[in-house]
């Protein structure tokens, strides 16, 4: 897949894009939406991703603090379920255990979301991704997608990262504007290409191959706290240092909730936010241009994002971190 077609456009909307909504912006958003029908017409021969159907609930809506509001949350059939954009969660209760949960989840349809999937015999990418003996009341639990919601091919992933990309470039929401300029500069200084490829090797690392084989929230036992999106970012405050990881400053200033992160265009936009804060906190008053560098390191060394991903014990802990990632990047480029 070549997007040098749309190199020129990408020039002219980033140099015309500008915080006043006058005549040369409305023209900016023309062209925005031209350049989105050729990005449709692009992969017409692709089916369309099973996240479509999350346009049917809120999933651009900016919250304060990446929370989400508080009138979403349903009470049905004795459960307390939470509806953050398309992803669907339950409050445990304290005689809950996952083999109830699942039993009895899978017949409650809250707000008409289909839960039948759920099978309490089967692994956790079709039950409750938590190990049964750290569930604890009161906490929500996010309820996996089924397979063909779920999965992704490298033509959709790309197609959803693309439609970030652009967004954050053309559009000035809250949530577009926040990571504007170090998107720029990492345009920049690897192109889209490079970009992309970065994005689905750790996809693939973190979610399975296809991407989405794994379900996009993973219990972190260490952290006793989920991780969210296909990239499986934590979006909490670390209850030892209790500071925000890099994850919630950017979810906070995006004002993306868990839910919404799971949709993989919201993902994206995630982790360009999310890799732009790891940077900050290890290298404060660092430039969008030092922030560049540091994504094209990533690219050029998997290594370094194994150590980043599981420390510097990775080599024993997983030891084919590195190399896996090194073949995700070579097969992202064949298509790229």
């Amino acid at each position: 897949m070549k997007f040098e077609k749309y190199e020129n456009n990408f020039e002219n909307l980033r140099a015309e894009t500008k915080p006043n909504f006058d005549e040369k912006e409305k023209n900016t958003c023309t062209q925005r939406k031209e350049l989105q029908e050729e990005i449709k017409q692009y992969f017409t021969n692709e089916p369309e991703s099973g996240w479509k159907k999350w346009q049917k609930w809120q999933i651009d809506g900016f919250h304060k603090n990446a929370e989400c509001p508080p009138e979403q949350i349903r009470k049905i059939e004795g459960f307390e379920f939470k509806l953050d954009a398309g992803a669907t969660f339950v409050k445990v209760r304290s005689n809950d255990s996952v083999y109830k949960l699942s039993t009895k989840l899978r017949d409650i349809k809250p707000n008409g979301r289909d839960l039948s999937h759920l099978d309490p015999n089967a692994p956790k990418l079709k039950s409750i991704n938590i190990p049964p003996d750290e569930l604890q009341k009161n906490i929500w639990i996010p309820l996996p997608e089924s397979k063909e919601t779920r999965e992704l091919t490298d033509k959709q992933f790309f197609n959803h990262c693309h439609e970030a990309i652009v967004e954050i470039l053309t559009n000035d929401s809250s949530r577009d504007i926040a990571y504007k300029k170090e998107l720029n500069a990492i345009l920049d200084e690897i192109g889209e290409d490079n970009l992309l490829a970065l994005m689905i090797a750790i996809a693939k690392q973190e979610s399975g191959v296809p991407v989405g084989q794994f379900v996009f929230h993973r219990w972190e036992s260490s952290k006793k706290k989920f991780a969210y999106s296909m990239f499986q970012i934590l979006i909490h405050t670390d209850p030892k240092t209790k500071k925000p990881t890099s994850g919630l400053v950017a979810a906070q200033n995006m004002g993306m909730t868990p839910g919404q992160s799971m949709h993989p265009k919201n993902a994206a936009k995630l982790f360009i936010g999310k890799f732009c804060e790891d940077y900050r906190s290890s290298k404060p008053g660092c430039t969008e241009k030092d922030i560049a560098k540091y994504m094209e390191d990533l690219h050029d060394n998997p290594e370094k994002i194994a150590e980043m991903h599981n420390g510097k014990n990775w080599k024993t802990k997983n030891p084919k971190y590195a190399n896996q990632i090194k073949q995700y990047l070579k097969d992202a480029h064949k298509i790229l």
